[in-house]
Formats: structure tokens, C-alpha cells, sequence
């Protein structure tokens, strides 16, 4: 138990500095400390008219979403966007659904970014040494607990999300 919960920097990916430090320091320094990685991640919600056009859905709609058959058979777009002058931040898209917990999310997400392949996993399968942040203003910024659906945040169609990684 104790080497699971080591608090240094010499072992494994996982450090409480990092829940630490995503709940002491704004967005903007979490960006620019080269103790960490910060991924943007834009939440797409499912249509929910498309869950009715065809027959087998309706026995998959308990399945969160990254595990559910679509018909584009990818959870995810890549894509670089501006979306304003002052930035050019590449940002991962994914589509998710309200109902998913945020482990779903997470589970999802791990295969995309690079930094998490070879990470230890935890008994749920996730990468460590990694969180998920609202991109509220400091300090109301939020790390979003696995356990916890997104629709318990808030969270809706087309947010901004961040994912910081302890490198």
C-alpha cells in the first residue's frame, strides 16, 4: 500500500503533487510548468436523435458511449484549432455521452495520448500520474473525479476540458 501511495519522484507516474498542484495553480501555470503536460480535450455529446435510426441501439444505450458500436467506428477526431488569435493549441475532440463517468472518459482518452502508453494502470485500467480539469477560472477550476458522471459537473456539448499529465 505505502509503494502505491510513494510521494517522491523516483518511483512509478503517480505523485499527489499533481492533484496538488492542479487544485493550488491557474490553468495558465499548469501550461507553462515543465513539470507537466497539458492537453485540451473538447466534449462531444452524441446526438441523441441518432440513438432511435437504428434497431440495436436501444440494448446498447446502458453501454457508456467509447464502448458502444457506432457506425463510424471512432470515438475521437483529431484536430488542431485556433479558435482565437492568441492561440493555436491543438485540441483533442472526443465523443463521450452525459451518463459516462469520468473513468469511461479517462479510459477513452489514455490510448490518444501518448505520454499515458506506458504508464502503470491502476485496478480499473487507468494510466496514473494524470487528471482531468475543468477550464473554469482559477480557482474555481475542478479535477473531476473518476467516479462521478459528467453530467454531475455540468459539463455540456462542445466544453473545454483539460487533461494534465505529471511527465
Amino acid at each position: 500500500y505505502e509503494a502505491v501511495l510513494k510521494d517522491d519522484n523516483t518511483g512509478g507516474y503517480y505523485n499527489s503533487k499533481l492533484a496538488l498542484a492542479c487544485e493550488m495553480y491557474p490553468l495558465t501555470q499548469l501550461k507553462t510548468d515543465k513539470r507537466f503536460f497539458v492537453q485540451p480535450i473538447r466534449i462531444l455529446f452524441q446526438d441523441h436523435h441518432h440513438e432511435h435510426e437504428h434497431e440495436h441501439e436501444h440494448h446498447e444505450k446502458d453501454k457508456p458511449y467509447h464502448q458502444q458500436d457506432h457506425q463510424s467506428n471512432t470515438s475521437w477526431i483529431p484536430h488542431s484549432n485556433k479558435t482565437t488569435a492568441l492561440t493555436t493549441e491543438s485540441i483533442l475532440q472526443i465523443l463521450a455521452h452525459p451518463d459516462d463517468s469520468v473513468s469511461d472518459l479517462k479510459l477513452s482518452l489514455q490510448n490518444l495520448i501518448p505520454l499515458l502508453e506506458d504508464r502503470r494502470r491502476d485496478r480499473y485500467g487507468l494510466a496514473t500520474g494524470w487528471e482531468i480539469i475543468t477550464t473554469a477560472t482559477w480557482p474555481d477550476q475542478i479535477i473531476l473525479g473518476n467516479h462521478f458522471f459528467l453530467s454531475e459537473y455540468g459539463i455540456q456539448h462542445a466544453d473545454l476540458l483539460h487533461a494534465v499529465l505529471q511527465k
